[in-house]
């Protein structure tokens, strides 16, 4: 549905992209990670159509964003990290805006201020007079109030409550399921691995991995630690993906990659006392990519 190819954003010495291939599935939730100056932000930048890329292309069903963005702003809706412009417009003058500008009936404002708990008052007040929260609930009804078919989210759940995150997250869903493409910059690892089916990492401009976030999550090494009830422990150190083998008295401390069936076999011809398992996260994937790529 979208899809960058060899694109570079040069801005005079410095860049910001550097032949980023990238492609985004209808129907999807991909979360774009990277630290900060990575690049994310340019990315968006050149996916909406405010910069166009020094070289490359980003399309949309296969119109060049930049050449046709008046018409393809038509069918996405983007929420950006923050609402520091427009601070003097009231929420329903500003909601009105955006609906006139992509020309589309803002069929689910209503349903959204609801379920988004907005008060109807505060639409008649100055958007410089809302809390952050607020202002942060006003962008994402102007961002979803059309239906659109791609849904760009940039630091969406700052501000928000963990009730409203959780009911925002229940109406991305709802696009989803209806095959709304949905990209999602975050620093909230957490809400990533939460709602998104694949993740990709940008850093220092150039996309340097991509995945299903599950499969990504099982490459890695597991920490495991076992309890005898005695200091006559077996030998673990043979089993099929184990390393790192520490023991301190009865307790085995080791690392193991891959499906972990084989240890377990073993296990259940020892009298084991307690095993924990420590699974892997997103964080974990994130910070083996960025350490390596700092080394």
């Amino acid at each position: 549905m979208f899809k960058f190819t060899q694109v570079t954003k040069q801005f005079s010495a410095t860049k910001a992209l550097d032949q980023v291939n990238l492609i985004l599935n209808e129907g999807e939730i991909l979360g774009f990670l990277g630290p900060n100056g990575a690049g994310k932000t340019t990315a968006i930048r050149v996916m909406t159509g405010f910069i166009k890329p020094t070289s490359g292309e980003v399309s949309f069903l296969g119109k060049d964003a930049w050449v046709d963005r008046a018409e393809i702003a038509r069918h996405i809706g983007f929420v950006p990290d923050s609402m520091n412009t427009y601070q003097s417009n009231l929420g329903s003058d500003l909601l009105d805006y955006w609906s006139d500008l992509q020309g589309v009936d803002p069929v689910y404002r209503e349903e959204l201020l609801d379920r988004l708990d907005f008060p109807r008052d505060a639409l008649l007040r100055p958007v410089r007079t809302y809390s952050q929260g607020m202002a942060k609930k006003l962008s994402i009804v102007q961002a979803l109030q059309h239906s659109p078919r791609v849904i760009i989210l940039d630091e969406p759940t700052t501000s928000l409550d963990p009730l409203v995150q959780q009911t925002l997250f229940g109406i991305l869903k709802e696009f989803k399921s209806k095959g709304s493409t949905i990209f999602m910059s975050s620093h909230n690892l957490n809400d990533v691995q939460r709602i998104c089916d694949r993740i990709a990492m940008i850093n220092n401009g150039a996309i340097i991995a991509e995945g299903n976030i599950a499969d990504m999550i099982d490459k890695l090494e597991r920490n495991i630690e076992v309890k005898f009830p005695t200091s006559k422990i077996p030998d673990l150190s043979m089993i099929e993906g184990v390393t790192n083998i520490n023991l301190d008295q009865n307790i085995v401390h080791l690392r193991i990659k891959g499906p972990i069936k084989h240890l377990l076999q073993v296990l259940q011809s020892e009298t084991v006392e307690d095993l924990v398992i420590e699974r892997p996260n997103l964080d974990s994937v994130f910070l083996s990519y960025y350490q390596t790529e700092e080394k």
